[in-house]
């Protein structure tokens, strides 16, 4: 794909880029397009963390992800998402009770759950719904974690992943059942963030604290976040 190895080359140019966003599907269609045509995607090779879109079109939680590439392409997944250089995002709504749900025309989370990520959904476009491929869900998630980049600036692409799956909501109105019939991490939730920043505030140069979220140990210094 000529437009994706160029978007590669760039990004190795800039040397800085610790965040890709590509917000397209990683399934693939009938133009042929999926996730390994692009270069820039990576499986945990690459120096920063990739968050892609899982895509649309698929209306049930019933077929399992990894049904659609070979166990080749499945391992080269797995070593991505456990080195924690790859997040998937998928897009829900909520009803009228405030529960959650998977929009129909997302796909799922099933068998990436170690690194997929739920992002609210859906946009309109005229009479097309957009799902979390070519919605704003992706880049919302990369947004956020840009905006997490801003205050602690020397924090690895690794524990961008770590900390969006610790602070990620994953229980309460209808979460828990989302997450059992469609798979995933959690619900994309930053309001860590207030404990963290408070923890770093007073922080000497060299000082450091330490918060706990979710169960993960997260040191915090005046300019760096890790994870456990």
């Amino acid at each position: 794909n000529p437009k994706a190895l160029w978007r590669s080359k760039q990004m190795e140019a800039m040397g800085t880029v610790k965040i890709a966003s590509y917000p397209y599907s990683a399934i693939p269609d009938s133009a042929g397009w999926d996730i390994f045509r692009s270069p820039a995607v990576g499986f945990g090779d690459l120096p920063y963390l990739v968050v892609h879109g899982t895509g649309v079109g698929r209306d049930d939680d019933t077929e399992e992800w990894f049904t659609l590439y070979t166990e080749r392409i499945q391992g080269l997944i797995t070593r991505a998402l456990d080195r924690d250089m790859l997040l998937f995002v998928a897009a829900y709504d909520r009803d009228s009770s405030g529960r959650y749900f998977r929009v129909d025309y997302s796909t799922a989370c099933i068998d990436v759950d170690a690194g997929c990520l739920w992002v609210q959904g859906p946009l309109q476009a005229g009479r097309w719904k957009i799902g979390s491929s070519l919605s704003s869900s992706t880049d919302h998630l990369s947004g956020t974690l840009a905006s997490v980049l801003a205050v602690f600036p020397d924090t690895a692409p690794q524990d961008l992943a770590k900390l969006a799956k610790a602070c990620a909501k994953k229980r309460g109105d209808g979460i828990e059942k989302l997450l059992r019939v469609s798979g995933g991490t959690g619900v994309a939730d930053f309001g860590c963030m207030d404990r963290i920043t408070q923890a770093a505030r007073g922080l000497t140069t060299h000082g450091t604290t330490t918060v706990d979220i979710d169960g993960k140990t997260v040191t915090v210094s005046e300019r760096r976040l890790v994870v456990e």
